[in-house]
């Protein structure tokens, strides 16, 4: 259909800023990861979860397999304040395009760290704009790769590093002061 693109990119994104609710309190668990519809990328982390034995490790939703492991422990937010860190699967991945929903935004206002798997060089996209990635806790050059699969094998290995780290006081207040300012830079927007 022939029309006019407009680039919403980065005004849009303040639709996305809210005030989260949640106790805050030290990570009870490794990781959490939200997923509803079944896709091919949502199916294949779910297995890597499961073939790896990490899903005793977070809190994970993947209603198109019944499995739901969230909703018992209570709304999104507490489920990523009580995790170390999140598993973001965006729900658009393709090698020409970038786009982000309220899954990377929900996460970047939280205070923990995250993880992203979305089109190669998302997160390259958001540090341009501003926000503040948590590098020095996640090594984030996977989003160079590429290869969708290969992508996603990094992250779950980094995912897999997480399961014995401990965060000390200042490791909260470094994520508190990510989480205040990507807040902050939703607002400007």
């Amino acid at each position: 259909v022939p029309s006019k693109i407009i680039s919403a990119i980065p005004e849009y994104w303040s639709i996305y800023a809210f005030q989260p609710q949640y106790i805050n309190k030290p990570s009870s668990q490794t990781f959490n990861c939200f997923m509803a519809r079944a896709r091919g990328d949502r199916d294949r982390v779910f297995d890597l979860l499961q073939h790896r034995n990490l899903l005793e490790h977070g809190f994970v939703s993947y209603l198109a397999h019944d499995y739901d492991t969230v909703n018992s422990h209570g709304t999104l937010e507490q489920c990523v304040i009580d995790s170390k860190i999140s598993l973001v699967i965006e729900t658009y991945t393709v090698d020409t395009q970038i786009a982000f929903s309220e899954k990377i935004f929900r996460a970047l206002q939280l205070p923990r760290p995250w993880l992203l798997y979305c089109s190669p060089h998302s997160i390259a996209l958001l540090k341009t704009h501003g926000f503040d990635v948590l590098e020095d806790y996640v090594d984030i050059s996977y989003d160079r790769v590429e290869q969708h699969w290969d992508r996603m094998d990094l992250i779950i290995n980094q995912l897999e590093t997480f399961i014995n780290r401990q965060y000390t006081r200042r490791d909260y207040e470094r994520f508190e002061q990510a989480a205040v300012s990507n807040q902050a830079l939703l607002e400007q927007f």
